[in-house]
């Protein structure tokens, strides 16, 4: 079984690697889109009749169980609603426009260069962001509703410490409520300067 961790931090540099290679505006409107998926989900959370007040899952979820004639907090439906709606809005965000600012008449080879490896070093830093926002969201979403994967794979009796610690990181666990409209505000705010 390999460590959970691992995988979380393989996938933020292979984030990293990509936005690399898209260059940071591009990562930017990826970000944005992949906050939107969030808040997509973190806004659309309603109460089931007759489930305790506190109880809150997606809409979706709830019309899906509904249609499938399950109960609205199985967990597998849970997983694969979020996870397919968040999947989605990150494809899209990912593949949507690319609105790649020009970096503007450059004269010389070192000044390409240098403005070439700043791009690259802002897009690996964004990309690093966006790997933790969606590595981060599935994880939470694993970690929520028990890992329902084939037996062997993980569990959470059998993480280690270091799992266990960079649970309280995830992205879900602080991106809620007035943090995640502020940064999405601001987000929108920068991407509409940095475009224009």
């Amino acid at each position: 079984m390999i460590a959970i961790e691992a995988v979380f931090i393989s996938l933020i540099f292979l984030f990293g690697i990509i936005g690399m290679s898209r260059g940071w505006v591009r990562e930017l409107i990826a970000t944005a889109g992949i906050i939107v998926g969030l808040f997509i989900i973190n806004s659309l959370a309603i109460t089931p009749p007759g489930a305790p007040p506190e109880t809150k899952i997606f809409i979706l979820t709830y019309i899906v169980a509904q249609l499938t004639r399950r109960p609205f907090n199985d967990r597998i439906t849970q997983l694969v609603v979020q996870l397919s709606v968040f999947g989605i809005v990150t494809f899209f965000s990912y593949y949507g426009p690319t609105a790649m600012r020009t970096v503007g008449p450059v004269k010389g080879l070192f000044q390409r260069a240098r403005v070439g490896c700043q791009e690259a070093l802002l897009g690996f830093l964004v990309g690093l962001i966006n790997g933790y926002l969606i590595a981060g969201t599935i994880w939470y979403y694993l970690h929520l509703t028990d890992y329902p994967l084939p037996p062997g794979v993980w569990n959470k009796d059998l993480m280690s410490a270091t799992a266990k610690q960079l649970i309280k990181y995830l992205p879900e666990n602080f991106l809620t409520g007035l943090t995640l409209y502020g940064i999405m505000a601001i987000l929108l705010l920068f991407i509409f300067v940095a475009v224009t």
